[in-house]
């Protein structure tokens, strides 16, 4: 997917779990389609080894990158066998909600299915749960900025991409905090970490 870079996608929407049937659909078409999947293991009878098999992660959501404009692409939709929306910007009739190539990237990222410590949520629970606007500092996830939520001593890293975001564990450690004016002292910032 290196040619897809630089390109914005759709945030799609379709419903009664039909996510695989749409991006089938889509691709025999010719569109550029990401689903995220996650690795599940099975034991379809007792005492068999289990089987491994990859799975949409979240239902009756996908991605599609941008070949038409918004309008061609609402046309184009209403044309597939189930149903199928273009999420839209929060407070608009018609513009699209358009995920930027930075974004999609940070999103593939955390929805590698060999990473087990993700968990996909709606964006109302995301924006529901209290936290610190961070950035992480180390790790495979550097650069990135959300939001840190802490449950019960534990630490957990929420991403929001429009209507979903993305949570993982994390150490507090890998986080600063960014609503705090910019400080050569590590100490504050992790007291600040500490009343999270």
């Amino acid at each position: 997917m290196a040619e897809l870079e630089n390109k914005e996608w759709y945030a799609l929407r379709t419903f009664n779990r039909r996510e695989m049937d749409v991006k089938r659909w889509l691709e025999e078409r010719g569109h550029k389609v990401f689903v995220p999947m996650r690795l599940v293991e099975r034991v379809k009878k007792p005492g068999e080894h289990p089987v491994r098999s990859y799975v949409p992660a979240i239902h009756n959501y996908l991605f599609s990158v941008k070949q038409l404009a918004a309008r061609p692409m609402r046309t184009f939709a209403a044309t597939c066998p189930w149903p199928l929306a273009i999420l839209r910007r929060a407070g608009s009739d018609t513009e699209p909600y358009m995920v930027s190539p930075q974004e999609m990237r940070e999103f593939r990222l955390l929805s590698d299915p060999e990473y087990k410590n993700a968990q996909f949520i709606e964006r109302d629970e995301a924006e529901a749960k209290p936290g610190k606007e961070v950035l992480i500092t180390h790790g495979a996830f550097k650069g990135m900025r959300g939001k840190l939520h802490r449950v019960k001593g534990k630490y957990f890293f929420i991403k929001t991409f429009g209507d979903l975001a993305v949570q993982m564990h994390i150490s507090r450690w890998y986080c600063r905090v960014l609503d705090t004016p910019e400080t050569d002292d590590d100490a504050s910032s992790n007291k600040l970490l500490n009343r999270i």
